[in-house]
């Protein structure tokens, strides 16, 4: 499968997911600039933001980079072992590897953007009272619906 077909299937099946991942990872970009670093990679996202496959990170980073809102760099800043635009992982997980490092390409668009998509990173907690009685008001209704059925069954 080529990377334009993976990308279109995950944007029409995980496209929510995908936003995240953008999302979060133009936030990891906007911590790093706050902290005087112009550069930043999908290792500075919290290991406990996770997403439901491998796909989505480098989706979303291609799709920012379609966008103009992020690009590779290419530099080195020898103090912080990176060279030619990549670091070792800052994550233990990780093992190691070598990821490459990003740069916001304006800071207004980068923003922007998260403005326009709020909704992508505030995800929604459902407590677990509300579930139980949506799903009691359903089964309520199912029993509706199959003594009603029962009843024309029984009347013809």
């Amino acid at each position: 499968m080529s990377f334009e077909t993976g990308k279109d299937q995950m944007w029409t099946w995980k496209t929510r997911e995908t936003k995240r991942a953008q999302c979060e990872l133009i936030k990891a970009g906007l911590r790093e600039l706050n902290a005087g670093r112009d550069y930043f990679g999908p290792d500075n996202i919290p290991e406990s933001i996770t997403f439901s496959s491998n796909g989505i990170m480098g989706n979303a980073v291609k799709s920012l980079m379609s966008a103009n809102i992020i690009a590779e760099i290419h530099g080195w800043a020898i103090e912080e072992r990176v060279t030619h635009g990549r670091r070792r992982s800052l994550r233990k997980s990780a093992n190691g590897r070598k990821v490459q490092l990003y740069a916001l390409v304006f800071r207004g668009k980068a923003e922007a953007f998260l403005r326009r998509n709020k909704a992508a990173y505030e995800e929604k907690q459902t407590d677990m009272f509300s579930m139980r009685a949506e799903s009691d008001r359903l089964a309520i209704k199912l029993t509706e619906l199959e003594n009603r059925v029962a009843k024309l069954k029984g009347e013809q």
